[in-house]
């Protein structure tokens, strides 16, 4: 075993020691800490609402307007949903707050993808975007005065920007990419030096304990990862003995990131190359088969010229194929040519080398291996080729769509 590669690991585990303390926490007691629903954007969008049970007024919005930058966002006349008293989200958007003519859209995610909305041709539109449109339509129906600025909020755990970015670029539209690593941190800080000591402030303070929490293990994560990726084998043999119990634990984390992002750079590459609307794995999914041990199956969908189209990783590996229904027949001589079996209302093949990969067993050196995001992009690359021989085969993409009987 490396010597450096365990005091690496020894030191990262000093590092991030205050994160194993117990500690009450009356958010993590009612909810699930990444619950971004019901727990973060409701808990946040209380403090932002100056009509709030908190009683301080406009300081915490205030403080959440200078940090986003905006200086013409009048702090009168607020609206704000989810409100307390009901806790539905307005137009399935997760923090909306109205001032005047002006609107905040904020979309908070903290580990799910982005879900974006299906429109003709089996495209696909940025979800913040539908929102846009959403408000926009709103308004000019209305009698109300029309909106005269409509402000995106994409709030994140690292800041990272929305899928479908180019569409954002097209529109011209005001996108804020901000995150709980930094952001929210720093307004929760602010929000909290506002305060005497009293049950609201130790509230905060506890709202504070659970995000640096969440961030931790997100930075933690990162930071394993990138020692991993440092002293793959050395990391590869402790993994296969098992023999470290800070490693084990944390380990469960670097395997949820690593198979998440391969799902969601899969996702990204399917939607620049077919621009279609693409359905990864879920992430309650992704977190029963990494962190409980789940027996599951990964699959992900897209819709493509009419056709419903699915990528699988089972025991069989990796296979991908079309759906249909019990009233449609596919083209014998297409399914004959790419080698596809049938399967009660699929049809199927195996991806070109990747028929034994198991996407969960990383045992395998190959799996293990995708920790690595240069090796996980080459598999992505693989995967895509393999479909795009026959979806971006025109004539063929003609034949292969189900016929009604």
């Amino acid at each position: 075993m490396n010597i450096a590669f365990e005091k690496k690991l020894d030191n990262l585990r000093e590092k991030y020691r205050s994160n194993y303390t117990d500690r009450f926490n009356i958010f993590s007691v009612l909810h699930k800490k990444h619950d971004e629903r019901r727990l973060h954007s409701r808990f946040i969008a209380s403090l932002l609402n100056p009509n709030g049970s908190h009683e301080q007024g406009d300081i915490f919005l205030k403080e959440f307007i200078d940090q986003l930058g905006i200086i013409d966002f009048s702090l009168s006349e607020i609206e704000i949903f989810p409100k307390e008293d009901e806790k539905s989200e307005w137009k399935d958007i997760d923090i909306y707050i109205k001032s005047g003519r002006k609107v905040l859209i904020i979309e908070n995610k903290i580990f799910a993808g982005d879900s974006n909305k299906a429109i003709a041709n089996d495209h696909a539109q940025a979800q913040l975007l539908h929102y846009f449109d959403k408000v926009k339509q709103h308004f000019t129906l209305s009698e109300d005065e029309a909106l005269a600025d409509i402000r995106l909020v994409y709030l994140t755990l690292n800041g990272k920007k929305p899928s479908l970015i180019e569409q954002f670029n097209s529109r011209h539209v005001i996108l804020h990419c901000i995150d709980y690593i930094q952001f929210i941190t720093e307004w929760l800080h602010l929000c909290i030096a506002h305060l005497d000591p009293c049950y609201l402030r130790d509230t905060v303070q506890q709202y504070l304990q659970l995000v640096t929490s969440i961030t931790n293990d997100y930075k933690l994560a990162m930071e394993l990862r990138a020692l991993i990726v440092d002293h793959m084998d050395s990391a590869f043999e402790m993994y296969l003995t098992g023999n470290n119990p800070f490693f084990k634990e944390e380990f469960k984390h670097v395997k949820w990131h690593t198979i998440h992002e391969f799902w969601q750079e899969l996702s990204y590459r399917l939607r620049e190359q077919l621009n279609c609307d693409v359905t990864p794995p879920h992430d309650d999914i992704i977190t029963a088969v990494t962190h409980r041990g789940v027996k599951r199956n990964l699959v992900l969908t897209f819709g493509y010229k009419g056709n419903q189209v699915y990528i699988s990783n089972d025991s069989k590996g990796f296979t991908w194929g079309l759906v249909y229904s019990s009233t449609e027949i596919l083209q014998v001589d297409f399914l004959d040519k790419y080698d596809f079996d049938i399967d009660g209302t699929k049809a199927w093949k195996k991806i070109d080398c990747l028929d034994d990969y198991i996407l969960l067993c990383f045992e395998d050196r190959r799996v293990f291996n995708l920790i690595d995001i240069k090796l996980r992009s080459s598999l992505v690359e693989i995967i895509i080729s393999d479909l795009a021989k026959v979806l971006l085969d025109e004539e063929q993409l003609t034949i292969c769509r189900p016929q009604i009987i």
